[in-house]
């Protein structure tokens, strides 16, 4: 079983924390990094913490825009040529629980095609605020590979098997660090907000 880890990374403040949980998770890395807005002076560091198992670091100028998932879509097309068995992706402020790998082995062994993994409640914040968990939904965030599979048209909540017969509902969960401190948590608003607009747009097109 080969299994691939994707992240896109671009100006989170803990991506080296979550970068690093994913590798110890995965065989090979496929990452990509938002020059539009990122921060250009990790990608050396990125490189250097993945021990050999960076195979990929797509250097994007797509937008970055959760209503029409293109950034996804580029970063999955990586893949093609590398026909993994079971991709995990996770953003550049996750982290999932140490169990994710004997979920998978299970995981992998059944009919289910792809795993929805839910959010911790309360989030992690660094000043004991309790926010509630966000996404408030599970995401499929592993899925069994195929030549065949697209995030356009977008479902929502990463959802490439639409039908819920081919879901597997994990019991692992994922550390959501997006609203950790004040100040990404003022961040975290006016990005909502924003995707809000993203929405209203893509859909009047």
């Amino acid at each position: 079983m080969k299994i691939v880890g994707q992240m896109a990374l671009s100006f989170f403040p803990m991506w080296k924390e979550c970068l690093i949980s994913l590798r110890d998770k995965v065989d090979e890395l496929y990452l990509r990094f938002d020059l539009l807005n990122g921060n250009k002076n990790i990608i050396n560091e990125i490189i250097s913490i993945t021990d050999n198992k960076l195979k990929h670091l797509l250097l994007s100028n797509s937008e970055w825009n959760n209503s029409t998932m293109i950034w996804r879509e580029e970063m999955f097309r990586l893949l093609d040529t590398v026909k993994p068995d079971i991709v995990v992706m996770a953003d550049h402020d996750e982290v999932f629980q140490e169990t994710l790998n004997s979920e998978i082995a299970e995981f992998f062994k059944s009919d289910k095609l792809g795993m929805m993994l839910d959010y911790f409640e309360p989030m992690p914040t660094i000043d004991h605020v309790p926010i509630p968990k966000y996404p408030p939904r599970p995401h499929m965030k592993v899925i069994k590979w195929k030549p065949d599979l697209s995030y356009i048209p977008y479902l929502s909540r990463l959802r490439i098997y639409p039908n819920e017969k081919d879901w597997w509902n994990a019991k692992t969960k994922i550390i959501h660090y997006s609203h950790y401190t004040k100040e990404l948590r003022e961040k975290k608003i006016i990005d909502i907000e924003k995707r809000k607009e993203d929405h209203k747009k893509f859909k009047e097109l």
